[in-house]
């Protein structure tokens, strides 16, 4: 098969591997390596287990520090932490009762505990939030503070907002390691301010029916690696469909502001705004771990995409 870039794709096997070889007729630099197998598994141990089998040589993104004893004090494999700007929500949909009353948003928010449910997950490893914007963002401002955990706060908020007994309502998640300590976290933490959720697992594709086109949802887990995405609060058809005008004014002048600092206000004004409305319950950033044999170099860090850049990796 013919492509423009790096490589070529010579191979796919369908839920398998992908096999890319390198385009010597590229017209930018030239790939360090010859050919890069993708890969693919839905079991983590069955990944860990090829990795130690010498039938991978980098997992780009461990699922769970409790894999990690596995490449201890093994020499010839390296465990490399990096930031990433991968991103844990807890979305409401807040065009339905009881979310289009931000008193209840709020509750919510800080009946959860950001801090806990990143230990339970990461054992501390990446960052908790308080908005849609990862520290890389210039438009960053550490916004944690804002409805920092207060289980005490967050049955008052609900006593104002005209549920003092309390309120019940369903979430909606797709399932996976991390995904499902989140659910049950929230879960109990949630019970404390005398919040009752259900838990509903879905499919990928039932959730992108259901809650992503139809908005056929009260609330959600997902997690959202795109750059950029705080400018999906501008838009009151997105699935959380929060609908702020103000908001909408400040996205839409930053996609044609006239310099970088003048963007970069905007678009801070926006991580604040919604940060105040409680748009969303922003969990935490996964860290990017990875683990990786010593024979292989010049991989990336950090993640700050969601693409994974192969090109520049060599092997010995």
């Amino acid at each position: 098969m013919i492509g423009t870039g790096p490589y070529t794709l010579t191979s796919w096997k369908q839920g398998d591997s992908i096999t890319l070889t390198r385009n010597d007729r590229y017209w930018g630099t030239k790939a360090s390596n010859k050919q890069v197998v993708y890969r693919f598994f839905k079991d983590a141990t069955a990944e860990n287990n090829a990795l130690l089998a010498g039938q991978l040589d980098l997992v780009t993104q461990v699922s769970s520090p409790d894999v990690l004893t596995q490449f201890d004090n093994r020499p010839q494999f390296s465990i490399v932490e990096g930031t990433s700007t991968t991103k844990e929500l807890f979305n409401f949909n807040d065009a339905i009762a009881p979310f289009n009353n931000p008193d209840v948003r709020h509750a919510i928010r800080q009946a959860v505990d950001r801090k806990a449910l990143l230990t339970a997950v990461w054992a501390d490893r990446g960052q908790v939030i308080g908005s849609m914007v990862p520290p890389t963002d210039p438009w960053y401002e550490d916004l944690t503070s804002i409805d920092d955990h207060n289980v005490a706060g967050a049955k008052q908020l609900l006593a104002k907002a005209g549920y003092p007994n309390g309120l019940s309502f369903t979430v909606d998640y797709v399932p996976s390691d991390a995904v499902t300590i989140i659910a049950q976290g929230l879960k109990s933490q949630l019970a404390q301010a005398g919040i009752t959720i259900t838990l509903t697992p879905v499919d990928d594709a039932t959730w992108t029916d259901k809650v992503y086109k139809n908005h056929n949802f009260q609330a959600t887990i997902m997690t959202h690696v795109n750059q950029r995405d705080l400018v999906w609060y501008g838009d009151p058809t997105f699935y959380w469909q929060y609908d702020n005008p103000q908001v909408q004014q400040w996205v839409k002048d930053s996609e044609t502001a006239a310099t970088p600092d003048e963007q970069t206000a905007l678009l801070k004004k926006v991580a604040r705004q919604i940060s105040e409305d409680a748009a969303s319950a922003w969990l935490f950033l996964d860290p990017a771990i990875k683990v990786a044999s010593t024979s292989v170099d010049g991989y990336q860090k950090n993640n700050s995409t969601d693409s994974f850049y192969v090109a520049p990796i060599t092997k010995r």
